[in-house]
């Protein structure tokens, strides 16, 4: 027998789609994912009808394909270049030079259409593909993340793709950790340094359209996946200490805390995101004599002040 595959042949492309559920060409404007995970696929979902009239062992005519499912969810490190598309893709609506979520249901999401090659074995294309969740996390030492969870209308099996070579991602590098700046409008934000720019160790946030997935009509793939209820949930973990801990007045009062992430990378470029949250969470439980880390819970907001929860801007 042979060796299995390495999965280091496995690559992800994507691109805004011009006519919504049409598979759109690659070749140019794609988004190359510097993939870090995928879980993509293009599966058929069978039907087992219980019949009366038989034996006790299961009718092969009885058991057939009812439909196709198409979608799951990949990780990626983003590059600047890419997250003008990428910000499209999730948010969908453009502002100004940012990106703001849609905020009713008269104008759909951006769908897209994605590329998976697993392991240079079988290839997948999912058509018509919208974002349900995308979750971006920042943590010490480590590169900014971005895990989409897309939901497809349609698929082709081992059709042609476009192809990919690692070397298109070396002009810029991901956005890390230590280019984070992060600052805000309460004083707990504040560390008391000149920069007013508090230590952050973590911090992570989910964007959810809230797509309603189990939506089939009368056909054997989706015709239409119907958006929900935009959310925005998040968490951020700092030093506990005299200046953080007026989080709490803010918590209790339920006040509108707004606050801007800004990451920086090696070429200059920036991706900046502002919040409008209220906050969750409890007071820290001491356990020990050892140094007090504070996670705090935050949900986005909105009213007639601040007509959004979160707006992005990517500066190359």
């Amino acid at each position: 027998m042979s060796n299995p595959s390495l999965g280091i042949e496995t690559s992800v492309l994507l691109k805004k789609e011009s006519t919504p559920g049409t598979r759109v060409a690659l070749t140019t404007g794609a988004v190359h994912c510097d993939l870090v995970d995928e879980s993509l696929d293009y599966i058929p979902v069978l039907t087992d009808l219980p019949v009366l009239t038989g034996n006790r062992q299961r009718r092969a005519t009885m058991d057939f394909v009812s439909h196709n499912d198409g979608g799951g969810s990949f990780t990626i490190r983003p590059r600047s270049a890419q997250m003008d598309q990428l910000l499209e893709l999730i948010l969908g609506k453009a502002n100004v030079g940012a990106w703001e979520p849609i905020t009713d249901d008269a104008t759909d999401l951006p769908q897209f259409t994605v590329e998976v090659n697993k392991a240079g074995q079988d290839k997948v294309a999912l058509v018509g593909c919208k974002v349900n969740t995308a979750r971006f996390t920042s943590e010490e030492n480590s590169p900014l993340l971005c895990e989409l969870a897309v939901i497809a209308m349609s698929g082709e099996r081992n059709s042609a793709q476009t192809s990919f070579s690692p070397t298109q991602l070396d002009d810029e590098n991901p956005y890390m950790h230590s280019g984070l700046a992060f600052s805000g409008s309460s004083s707990w934000l504040d560390d008391g340094t000149a920069s007013g720019n508090p230590e952050v160790r973590s911090f992570e946030f989910t964007i959810n359209n809230n797509l309603e997935i189990d939506v089939f009509t009368n056909a054997t793939t989706r015709r239409i996946i119907p958006v929900g209820l935009f959310t925005l949930e998040g968490s951020f973990v700092i030093p506990y200490n005299a200046t953080t801990k007026g989080f709490w007045t803010d918590m209790i009062a339920a006040a509108k805390v707004k606050f801007t992430s800004t990451w920086t990378d090696n070429s200059g470029s920036t991706l900046a995101i502002d919040f409008v949250v209220k906050l969750d969470g409890e007071l820290p439980k001491i356990s020990g004599p050892e140094n007090q880390w504070l996670t705090i819970n935050f949900h986005g907001v909105a009213d007639t002040t601040d007509t959004v929860a979160i707006s992005a801007e990517n500066t190359e």
